[in-house]
């Protein structure tokens, strides 16, 4: 874990605020390649928007910015669901395919790289790979790259800056039957899945992994438009302590 020290308060304040620092820290951060960061947290804690978001002002700080999302990482339903379509560790084990994260992003993208990559490699809602072409990142470019369990083991070497969003579980499974209505089609299946997957899976993640304590920044993102930026040591560990007296 990095010095907490680039982000200066744990109060609450405007979205647009945290934002703008966000995006001023790792703006700071200087390499001989492009800055690879990772925007790690549980599903639907705001990632995806996180990285949309941060995108715009970094892009008028005249930086190139290229955004990757780990659902282009997946690995094919036979894989992803081999321990049962709501096995916990299947979710945390089977669902992406790290070595091609490595092979096609962080790894050219990094300091023995040359710059080459490929944003994705499998569509999960067509389950069918995707033959995308090489694209060069400028030297200077910003990686953001949002998913799920980006500081396990075969990952966590390979970032520059890690951002965890976290939220509490209660509220993310609220924003899932928000969001997932379509994709489930049911709100009964959307908590089906969360509750006995993706919710235990994370809880695996917490456990092994302790991604709180691994990542730059921790942004609390229970509320949206006035999220909380933790920068000590004793507030992230009480953050991270709270997803599993959920019951």
């Amino acid at each position: 874990m990095a010095a907490f020290i680039l982000i200066e308060t744990e109060s609450m304040q405007t979205r647009s605020l945290v934002i703008e620092k966000l995006a001023d820290s790792i703006a700071r951060i200087h390499r001989h390649h492009p800055i690879r960061v990772g925007i790690d947290g549980f599903a639907a804690a705001g990632k995806t928007t996180l990285v949309q978001e941060l995108a715009v002002p970094l892009r008028q700080r005249c930086r190139h910015v290229i955004c990757v999302s780990i659902d282009g990482f997946h690995n094919p339903a036979e894989i992803r669901h081999r321990q049962g379509r709501h096995c916990p560790q299947g979710y945390y084990q089977d669902s992406f395919n790290h070595q091609a994260i490595l092979t096609h992003v962080l790894a050219p993208l990094g300091a023995k790289g040359n710059r080459h990559f490929k944003p994705a490699c499998y569509d999960y809602s067509r389950d069918t790979t995707v033959e995308s072409d090489w694209e060069k990142a400028p030297a200077d470019a910003i990686l953001l790259f949002d998913g799920i369990f980006l500081n396990r083991p075969e990952l966590e070497d390979h970032w520059d800056f890690t951002v965890f969003v976290h939220a509490d579980f209660s509220v993310i499974l609220d924003r899932a039957c928000q969001r997932d209505i379509e994709k489930f089609q049911s709100e009964e299946r959307i908590r089906e899945s969360f509750e006995q997957r993706f919710i235990p899976g994370s809880r695996l993640y917490l456990e092994q992994e302790r991604p709180y304590l691994k990542a730059d920044i921790v942004l609390n993102n229970n509320h949206l438009q006035r999220p909380t930026v933790h920068t000590d040591l004793r507030s992230i560990r009480d953050l991270e302590s709270r997803p599993n007296r959920e019951s």
